[in-house]
């Protein structure tokens, strides 16, 4: 007979993590659409300096947009047939195996 149990710790007080979650949505956007702003003045009349500041823009938009998740994270452990699995769950969508261990050891 197979032994399993599985446990998902998050954090109790999370309304920080929360207002961080919203805040980076937000900047996301503002630095998105002024980068935009600032590339479309490039092809009017080209500026190096409006080059550079949209594409730091758009980088920092981008940056945000892969970033984000790690803000909502979650520790999974699973019990199977004596062996201790620790598993990191990045926004309910990724997951990353931190390590195996085996109980009778």
């Amino acid at each position: 007979m197979d032994h399993f149990y599985e446990q998902v710790v998050i954090k109790k007080n999370k309304t920080l993590l929360e207002i961080l979650y919203f805040l980076s949505n937000v900047l996301m956007f503002v630095f998105g659409v002024f980068g935009l702003f600032a590339l479309q003045t490039v092809l009017f009349a080209f500026s190096v300096q409006s080059l550079i500041i949209g594409v730091i823009l758009i980088g920092l938009a981008l940056l945000l947009f892969f970033k984000k998740g790690t803000l909502r994270t979650e520790y999974e452990y699973t019990f199977t047939n004596g062996e201790l699995d620790f598993a990191k769950v990045f926004n309910n969508i990724k997951r990353k195996t931190l390590g195996t261990m085996k109980v009778k050891n």
